[in-house]
């Protein structure tokens, strides 16, 4: 590995390539790297993988278990992003992106059925109406429900995991009901989660779930998060040191 290739993963998140407007990624993303359950080998699917941060972000948080990562997005100039970005970390040959809309997951060449391990996503958080709206567009459709849907992700998803396969993803903890909800229609058993809090004091904010396609009830309550304690977090997530 080149003295470059080296620089630009030790310094990761920064410097990733993003597009000029539209959506910028959060926080959010880098735990979702930490915390998707990969193994060894596995076929790793990114749904709106945007920049590339959590696919990217998976394959060097969890190096030595060697996944292959599919990025989809539908946008040409985040997908543009996330191609270079890979480049520029030198993981073309574990990291891959390719145009598509979740919507229509079933015309994307690259997602077969049963084809993934796991699968990661960070859907939008809220529906289209509810709070002020970015002017952005790109922001708009990242944040709010414009396009796709957490139905629309949930249902890709469930569609190219394996029997047995995990989709874990970040969401509002104040939705948690709807999402909980959702998993029922589409064969998914939440096995495990984690709560993500500003301060101890603070309610949660983001909730972190892996979820299992054809499987039997039981959920793993893991310690909550509290973003403000560094120590714990950087043992967590080594991107936020």
């Amino acid at each position: 590995m080149n003295t470059t290739i080296q620089a630009a993963r030790s310094a990761f998140p920064a410097g990733l390539e993003q597009p000029k407007t539209g959506f910028r990624f959060g926080i959010d993303s880098l735990l979702l790297a930490c915390f998707a359950p990969c193994r060894f080998g596995d076929r790793v699917l990114d749904l709106g993988t945007g920049c590339g941060v959590v696919g990217l972000g998976l394959c060097l948080a969890q190096e030595e278990k060697k996944p292959q990562v599919l990025g989809v997005e539908m946008q040409e100039e985040p997908l543009r992003a996330a191609r270079k970005n890979a480049e520029r970390l030198g993981l073309e040959d574990r990291y891959a992106a390719c145009l598509g809309d979740v919507r229509h997951y079933r015309d994307i060449v690259d997602v077969q059925a049963g084809g993934f391990d796991l699968v990661v996503c960070n859907p939008p958080y809220r529906p289209k109406h509810q709070g002020r709206q970015p002017q952005d567009p790109g922001r708009r459709q990242a944040c709010f429900e414009h396009s796709a849907g957490v139905q629309d992700f949930l249902q890709a998803a469930s569609y190219a995991l394996a029997n047995k396969g995990r989709l874990s993803l970040v969401y509002l903890a104040e939705r948690l009901p709807f999402l909980l909800h959702q998993f029922q229609t589409y064969r998914l058993q939440v096995k495990e989660m984690r709560l993500v809090h500003s301060t101890a004091a603070a309610q949660a904010k983001l909730v972190l779930i892996t979820v299992r396609k054809n499987v039997r009830p039981g959920l793993a309550v893991h310690a909550p998060l509290f973003l403000d304690q560094d120590e714990d977090m950087a043992a967590f997530c080594p991107f936020l040191v």
